[in-house]
């Protein structure tokens, strides 16, 4: 799932379809459906992050393009779902953009107090196989 601020942006889908090349964003859409059909995440594609405003988050991590290291950050949500609130890059102990954790985290509290939704991930490929059947059905 992913998170949707109140006025609509899907920050995640954003980031997405501009950070990330076409072999990120297959590589990204096989993990998260691993992921999914996957009961207990461990690492390295998962590592529960620590600090006191980071409580509840976690990242879904992978090599990208030339090794940089891709993270989407999220956290549990209802017990059965995993929301996705942000994507960055992350070197090192430093995240690019440098705010991703502060920003994770004030989107997870808008969540929780109802600032905002929730909506299916897309996965590249599904819009246009959508258009495909339509367009075969009529």
């Amino acid at each position: 799932m992913d998170f949707v601020a109140a006025n609509g942006t899907n920050h995640v889908r954003k980031w997405y379809g501009k950070e990330l090349s076409i072999t990120e964003q297959a590589t990204l859409d096989a993990l998260l459906d691993a992921l999914e059909k996957t009961a207990h995440w461990k690492f390295p594609e998962y590592k529960t992050l620590s600090g006191k405003h980071l409580k509840g988050l976690g990242e879904i991590r992978f090599s990208g393009d030339q090794r940089r290291q891709v993270r989407v950050i999220g956290c549990q949500w209802k017990e059965t779902n995993f929301v996705l609130l942000l994507g960055c890059m992350h070197k090192g102990s430093v995240y690019e953009p440098a705010s991703a954790l502060d920003t994770a985290a004030l989107r997870k509290k808008d969540l929780e107090h109802s600032r905002g939704s929730i909506c299916e991930h897309e996965i590249d490929g599904e819009d246009e196989a959508e258009v495909d059947r339509e367009t075969e059905e009529g």
